[in-house]
C-alpha cells in the first residue's frame, strides 16, 4: 500500500501570502491583477517564494493591503482592466 502526501516544512514569518489561484503564469513569469480603484485593475508582475496548493508567498510585486483579484481574473487582460468589486 502506498500513499502520496505533501508535507510542508517551511514557515515564513511576516510573509505576504496570496491565494495560489490568483496567480497568472506566462512562460516563466508570474502576474496578479490588483484592484487599484473600484473600477480598474492593474496587472502586476510578482516574484514568488514558498508555494502550497492554497497559498503562495509573494516576495516582490504586491504589498500589505493590496486587493489581489482571484475571482474573475481570467476575464482580465492588458487591454481589459475594467472591474466591478462585489465583495471586499
Amino acid at each position: 500500500m502506498f500513499a502520496d502526501i505533501t508535507l510542508n516544512t517551511d514557515t515564513v514569518s511576516g510573509a505576504i501570502a496570496i491565494p495560489s489561484e490568483a496567480l497568472v503564469q506566462e512562460g516563466e513569469d508570474y502576474f496578479v491583477y490588483v484592484a487599484r480603484t473600484d473600477t480598474k485593475a492593474e496587472k502586476v508582475q510578482v516574484e514568488i517564494g514558498v508555494t502550497t496548493k492554497e497559498y503562495t508567498e509573494v516576495l516582490v510585486g504586491v504589498g500589505v493591503g493590496d486587493k489581489v483579484i482571484v475571482d474573475g481574473k481570467d476575464y482580465l487582460s492588458e487591454t481589459n482592466t475594467d472591474i466591478n468589486i462585489i465583495k471586499d
